[in-house]
């Protein structure tokens, strides 16, 4: 166990490192990230998500000037395993929607991040309403570390050998 806590210490901070801080990202169950900008959030589908999903054959997102609500959909995904829907992590007005993984779903296909989400895969861009309030709303899973734990990120890691040394 404290080599996966060491492992988990190790990746996230190269993560972080990769991307910022790290800290301005949110992570839901049904694999949503969410990242925490100065004005709006920018939120799409974990790469462990669109795997599950298999291949993706239609995303249907609110339009642009919509109002959506925490707990709504926020995306209907079709896909070879079914009809799939996402939900919105925070209320607010839809500003921006990403027109690529519209027009071509198979476009989210060559992200391979597990956590730290691609900027070119993002869903749609909202400007909160309640952002404060709504995070007390989100489960426990908001953070990256706990998120990967909870997809099982680590079930088959195992240290090298000169790991403790």
């Amino acid at each position: 166990m404290r080599a996966i806590v060491l492992f988990c210490t190790f990746l996230c901070g190269a993560i972080s490192d990769a991307r910022g801080d790290g800290s301005d990202y949110i992570f839901t169950r049904q694999h949503v990230w969410t990242k925490m900008g100065e004005s709006y959030v920018t939120s799409g589908l974990t790469t462990n998500g669109r795997r599950e999903l298999g291949k993706i054959f239609s995303i249907l997102l609110p339009k642009v000037g919509e109002f959506i609500v925490q707990g709504e959909v926020l995306a209907v995904i079709e896909s070879s395993t079914g009809v799939h829907y996402k939900y919105v992590p925070f209320s607010g007005v839809v500003i921006a929607i990403n027109q690529e993984v519209i027009s071509d779903p198979g476009f989210l296909d060559q992200f391979h991040s597990w956590v730290a989400p691609d900027e070119e895969g993002w869903f749609l861009k909202v400007v909160p309403s309640n952002l404060d309030e709504e995070k007390t709303n989100l489960t426990p899973l908001a953070d990256r570390l706990l998120y990967m734990f909870d997809i099982g990120a680590f079930e088959d890691f195992q240290p090298p050998e000169d790991f403790f040394n």
